[in-house]
């Protein structure tokens, strides 16, 4: 038995190796020769696809002409999507009956359906209004959180080396610089009463963010001043701050300091490094360590640019997207409103860029 094993193994390899039938040169066009088992897989998807027509068919010659059930009028599509309603009331206990036991008609129930299907009282309006605002707030909330992370990651890079991509365009790339200016500013909002403003080596444009440039500057009615102990001769000049430009503010103790400093005795440097805003070595490290400069790859370089120029991009779309999110809860909070009590009137038709105006009639409140 072990020689007869021994013999069949032997007796394989000198067996002649199978070779798949190949398509004819002739036939080269058509692709690939079909084998029987490709047949098999085709043949069973068509007689599949032919029971189901023929299921179908058999369907559609016994349908009732008077069936009725809800779903023909619950579900709709739009463009071949299924669009489920709001509204559920259509399998109410008068439907149901109806349906059954057949007191009322198929076309009534339709009737009767279509009309319920859109209509909703004002309160449960309200409360899907409310909860729609609230997952819009939470959206814009979300969208703030990361835009104060991104400027707080972003404010102390110089904008002036900022690269342009290659698929940025121009009109891209200012947008991109002019919220980088505005992630600046707002890092250096606070106030000094006495201080000299340093403002950076940027290209100074004027374009600043629109919401902060729109956002007036009011009082409230029920604020007093009492300015009667306040000396106006021992007041403060105002710091004047430069449209368009970053600043550091350093503070002193009166005017005449003001008026003698000197920004490169102050941060110990030289003074054709005062314009960078990071990685500002001071003389004494130049003195007493030797400056080596690492040649980077340019590979390496060209990758960090475009990663910075890409959170430039998120960062711009973010706050696009965070004021969007806001015109949105606007025009919510507007409706809501709208469905409430109170006699109003418009005062300003909606256009483009801002929602209309309404009035609402004053009511004494008992």
């Amino acid at each position: 038995m072990a020689g007869e094993g021994a013999f069949k193994k032997a007796n394989k390899g000198l067996r002649r190796t199978h070779k798949e039938r190949s398509q004819p040169a002739d036939r080269a066009r058509f692709g690939l020769l079909e084998k029987k088992k490709d047949y098999k897989l085709r043949a069973a998807d068509f007689h599949s696809k032919e029971r189901r027509l023929r299921a179908l068919q058999q369907k559609a010659n016994t349908r009732n002409p008077d069936e009725f059930y809800f779903g023909m009028i619950k579900s709709s599509t739009d463009r071949g999507v299924h669009k489920a309603r709001r509204n559920d009331n259509m399998h109410s206990s008068e439907y149901q009956q109806g349906g059954k036991r057949g007191g009322m008609s198929a076309a009534r129930i339709e009737r009767k359906a279509k009309t319920d299907a859109h209509h909703l009282n004002q309160s449960e309006l309200r409360v899907l209004k409310t909860q729609d605002r609230s997952y819009v707030n939470s959206k814009k909330m979300m969208e703030r959180s990361k835009i104060e992370q991104l400027r707080a990651s972003l404010h102390m890079i110089d904008t002036s080396a900022l690269p342009v991509a290659a698929s940025t365009s121009r009109q891209e790339q200012r947008q991109i610089e002019k919220v980088a200016r505005a992630s600046a500013r707002a890092a250096a909002a606070a106030a000094a009463p006495v201080g000299v403003a340093l403002p950076d080596n940027g290209d100074g444009d004027d374009d600043i963010d629109e919401e902060a440039e729109d956002a007036p500057e009011t009082l409230d009615d029920d604020q007093d001043y009492d300015d009667s102990d306040a000396d106006m001769d021992d007041a403060p000049p105002p710091v004047h701050r430069p449209k368009g430009k970053t600043q550091h503010i350093v503070f002193v103790d009166n005017e005449n300091e003001a008026n003698q400093f000197d920004a490169a005795e102050h941060f110990e440097t030289l003074p054709s490094l005062l314009g960078r805003k990071f990685n500002r070595p001071r003389v004494k490290d130049l003195v007493e360590k030797p400056l080596m400069v690492a040649q980077p790859d340019r590979r390496s370089m060209q990758k960090l640019e475009r990663k910075r120029a890409e959170q430039y991009q998120e960062l711009a779309a973010r706050i696009a997207r965070e004021k969007q999110l806001g015109k949105i809860s606007q025009q919510m909070e507007l409706e809501k409103n709208l469905m409430g009590k109170g006699v109003k009137r418009k005062i300003r038709s909606a256009d483009s860029s801002k929602p209309a105006v309404y009035k609402w009639k004053q009511e004494r409140k008992r």
